[in-house]
């Protein structure tokens, strides 16, 4: 009786039907055992997988120099466009680079009038145009960082200062971005739902130790995941090593709900 157990078992047999009692004889002894019929049927194996949903893209927004920090226009959720200003910097050094850009500029101007009616040498003209490259470079490099602006459209993860404070290393927002597709795949209304929280990914085993196993691809399949409400389509294939295993999925749920019609 534990061999069949056992076999049972492995077997994954589902017993239904009615129970009844049949006497049997072994070893000259008479004993009582319940028999029941049984009958094969699939089933349903779930793994669940515990992950960090991470960003495609994770853009951290400081000054290249110290300085005291103005006014910082986002809060930790906010959505943000490529482009937006996000942080405004104390601009009294921006102003004097101005001043010193503007001077530069007009002496410059003098300078090569002069040296166009051979007033001035070459060398005097050569060292007020280094002169003038310079402050324009501090300038536009001071104008970049007194502004502060996003480089992508995300959301706002971090922001470590308040308006007013001095700038002391860390940045002072952080803007992640999970791409659109990622988005419609797990069915979710925004990435700042969940950016750096635990989420739970139900999918089938099956098809992922199929590969494991035979180390073949699988290419173009369909699957409905239950905890998402769509219909997603994906390829599994091995790593060349051999120690992970790489899926690409793409929602094809309108284009199942079109097949149906």
């Amino acid at each position: 009786m534990k061999k069949i157990t056992i076999l049972l078992a492995i077997a994954m047999l589902v017993m239904v039907g009615c129970k009844k009692k049949e006497a049997v004889t072994a070893g000259g002894q008479t004993m009582t055992i319940r028999t029941q019929e049984v009958h094969t049927e699939e089933v349903d194996q779930t793994f669940e997988y515990t992950a960090i949903v991470e960003a495609n893209a994770v853009n951290n927004i400081a000054p290249l120099t110290g300085g005291r920090i103005d006014k910082i226009y986002v809060e930790v959720g906010d959505r943000v466009s490529k482009g937006k200003v996000l942080v405004q910097m104390n601009e009294n050094s921006l102003k004097q680079s101005k001043s010193q850009l503007d001077n530069l500029k007009a002496s410059f101007k003098r300078v090569d009038e002069l040296y166009k009616v051979g007033g001035v040498s070459k060398s005097d003209w050569d060292a007020m145009k280094t002169q003038l490259d310079v402050a324009q470079t501090t300038y536009d490099n001071l104008l970049e960082n007194t502004q502060l602006l996003s480089p992508i459209s995300g959301v706002v993860t971090q922001r470590n200062y308040d308006s007013g404070d001095l700038f002391g290393g860390l940045p002072v927002v952080q803007v992640q971005q999970i791409t659109p597709a990622a988005l419609k795949i797990l069915n979710l209304r925004s990435d700042k739902a969940v950016l750096g929280d635990q989420v739970v990914r139900i999918l089938d085993p099956t098809p992922f130790l199929k590969v494991k196993n035979t180390g073949k691809g699988i290419f173009h399949q369909r699957s409905y995941l239950a905890e998402y409400g769509c219909t997603i389509q994906q390829t599994i294939v091995p790593a060349e090593d051999g120690r992970m295993l790489l899926c690409i999925m793409r929602d094809v749920s309108r284009e199942e709900e079109a097949r149906r019609q």
